[in-house]
């Protein structure tokens, strides 16, 4: 049955975060190991993938350190390298660092969008530089509308096509160019989620039971801050002997 076997030329790809999976739920501990990058890369090989795709913080932990994101960088390359394996897609986690529980580029907060956005930016970078053709921009936490994946993907591709510049300065020019072609992309895009959101905002208020929700919630604040002043009023002796 040797037919069945998995071969680099099927072009099997997997994520860092499916085979590094640590085989965790929300009510027990992990079941497995966890291995490096550099090793599910060595055992992707072994099984006949052809590819890894990566989240940035799937191959360099959000806390690393400029020299301990040089070194990963390097051992991940070396293993590619060993191993024949391609990166043929990046993608960003903007979802699992608990700053991003309200959201990325839809946070309330500049500065979560502005680190979400930089944040992309540096892994698009880090994509481009090993080898991937594809960047994908996750729905769920970045942006509903297909128009901004289709975009992101015509710059990516737009760079990847670019004859690379020549020298230190050069090349900063050119990533500083990329980056505020992204940022443009990305920006229009989040005014259209702020105009979409405030659209869905008004339809709920509209609602004759949304009305009367916050009707009632605002009866029971009313109701709460009564309660609460009447508390206050009373002698502490008294107060101490309430049920």
């Amino acid at each position: 049955m040797t037919e069945y076997l998995p071969k680099p030329e099927h072009k099997f790809t997997f994520g860092l975060w499916t085979v590094g999976n640590t085989g965790r739920d929300p009510f027990g501990e992990p079941t497995r190991a966890k291995k490096s990058p550099v090793e599910l890369v060595h055992l992707l090989a072994e099984v006949g993938a052809w590819g890894v795709n990566f989240h940035d913080d799937d191959l360099i932990p959000i806390n690393a350190t400029s020299a301990e994101r040089a070194t990963i960088i390097k051992d991940f390359k070396q293993a590619l390298k060993e191993t024949g394996l391609v990166v043929p897609m990046a993608t960003t986690n903007l979802f699992g660092d608990p700053i991003f529980k309200d959201g990325a580029f839809t946070s309330n907060d500049p500065k979560v969008r502005a680190y979400a956005l930089q944040k992309v930016m540096t892994n698009i970078d880090l994509g481009v530089e090993l080898g991937a053709k594809v960047y994908v921009a996750v729905g769920a936490a970045v942006t509903n509308t297909d128009a901004t994946i289709a975009k992101l993907k015509l710059k990516t591709d737009e760079y990847a096509s670019r004859p690379q510049q020549s020298g230190t300065l050069g090349s900063r020019i050119e990533k500083l160019q990329r980056q505020s072609e992204l940022l443009s992309v990305l920006a229009t895009e989040l005014q259209r989620s702020v105009e979409s959101l405030k659209k869905s905002v008004e339809r709920l208020k509209a609602d004759p039971e949304v009305k009367e929700l916050l009707k009632m919630k605002k009866i029971q604040q009313e109701s709460d801050a009564a309660l609460t002043r009447a508390l206050k009023a009373i002698p502490d002796k008294l107060r101490d002997n309430l049920p």
